[in-house]
C-alpha cells in the first residue's frame, strides 16, 4: 500500500510538471486567425468552415481528389490534390470555380517533372534525385539544399555545406556542394533573432552563438545561462516556469512562460502551442523519474 501511494505521487508530480491548456481550432473566432495557424513546417492546422462560420481542425481524411469537379475546389478545399488540365489565373476565384477543363488528381512528388518544380507540399517532403522528384522521410536522405531546407517532416532539417549552415533564404545550386542535411539543433541557428525554439527544444543566445541547456556539462557553465538553466543530478536542465519567483526571471523565458500579475507567479504560456513540453526537458524528466523510482525501491527494501 505504501509503495502504491509513493509511486502514484511521483507519477502525479511528473505528469503535472508539463500541464498546459493549449488553444484549439474551435476556440478561434476569426477567419483570418483560423487560417494562419500553422505547425513548425508551415502546414495548416485549422480551417474555416464557410457554412457554419466556425474554425475547425484540418482533417487529414479529406474527400478523394476525383470528387472535386472544378479547379477552385481542387486547389482550395482539398488536402493533397492537383488540378491536371487547363490552369486559370491564380488571382481569380470565379474563373477557377468555372474551370472544369481537367481533372483533380492525387498530388505526389512524381507529379513534379523537373528540378525547379519539385517541392514539398502538405506533410509530404520531396527532393530532386537522379533526375526524378522523390519522397523523402528523413533529414539525412536529402541530396539538395532546397529539399533539406523546405522539408515537411515532423522535425525541421538544417542544411550544412562545407561545415557552414545554409540560411533559409539562400538558394544555392546543390550539384557540386558538400551537403549534409541534419535534424536541426539550436547550434544551427546563426542569428540571435532566430535563437528561440528548435524542434521543441528551448534555445538561448550566449557567447555569440545559439545554445541549449544540455550543451553545458559543468555546474559553473550551466548556471551562467541567463537564468534559463539549472544544475540537477549532474545535468544542465531547463528551468520550469513555476520555479521562477519573480517577473524579471519569468520574462526571460517569455516564449514558454508568462507572468500572472494577479496571482503574482510565473505560469506556462498557454498561447504557445509547441513550447511547453519540449523534447530536451522531457528526456531529462524521464531520467529523473527512473532515478526517483530507484530511490523509492531502495528505501522500501531498507525498511
Amino acid at each position: 500500500m505504501i509503495l502504491f501511494i509513493l509511486l502514484t505521487s511521483i507519477l502525479s508530480i511528473q505528469a503535472k510538471s508539463c500541464a498546459s491548456t493549449p488553444i484549439t481550432c474551435e476556440s478561434i473566432l476569426y477567419r483570418d486567425l483560423c487560417q494562419s495557424v500553422e505547425d513548425y513546417n508551415y502546414n495548416s492546422l485549422c480551417e474555416w468552415d464557410d457554412y457554419s462560420y466556425k474554425c475547425q481542425k484540418v482533417s487529414p481524411a479529406k474527400l478523394p481528389c476525383n470528387q472535386f469537379l472544378n479547379e477552385y475546389t481542387c486547389k482550395q478545399k482539398s488536402y493533397k490534390c492537383f488540378w491536371e488540365g487547363q490552369q486559370t489565373s491564380i488571382f481569380s476565384e470565379s474563373s477557377q470555380q468555372e474551370n472544369t477543363e481537367g481533372n483533380c488528381v492525387d498530388l505526389t512528388c512524381q507529379s513534379f517533372n523537373n528540378r525547379f518544380s519539385c517541392r514539398s507540399f502538405a506533410d509530404i517532403s520531396c527532393d530532386w534525385q537522379n533526375d526524378d522528384c522523390i519522397q523523402v522521410t528523413k533529414c539525412e536522405d536529402f541530396k539538395t539544399i532546397k529539399g533539406c531546407i523546405k522539408s515537411r517532416l515532423n522535425q525541421k532539417c538544417a542544411a550544412i555545406v562545407d561545415g557552414k549552415v545554409v540560411q533559409q533564404q539562400k538558394r544555392l545550386a546543390p550539384d557540386d556542394l558538400n551537403l549534409q542535411c541534419l535534424i536541426e539543433d539550436c547550434k544551427h541557428r546563426i542569428k540571435m533573432s532566430d535563437c528561440n525554439f528548435v524542434n521543441g527544444v528551448q534555445c538561448f543566445w550566449r557567447n555569440n552563438k545559439c545554445s541549449k541547456c544540455s550543451d553545458y556539462d559543468t555546474y559553473d557553465s550551466c548556471i551562467k545561462n541567463q537564468g534559463q538553466c539549472f544544475w540537477n543530478m549532474n545535468q544542465c536542465q531547463n528551468i520550469e516556469c513555476q520555479q521562477l519567483s519573480n517577473p524579471i526571471m519569468c520574462n526571460l523565458k517569455k516564449g514558454q512562460c508568462i507572468w500572472n500579475q494577479l496571482k503574482y507567479k510565473c505560469e506556462l504560456n498557454s498561447e504557445k502551442l509547441d513550447e511547453h513540453c519540449y523534447q530536451e526537458y522531457l528526456s531529462t524528466q524521464n531520467k529523473a523519474l527512473q532515478i526517483d523510482i530507484m530511490i523509492l525501491m531502495i528505501v522500501i527494501m531498507i525498511y
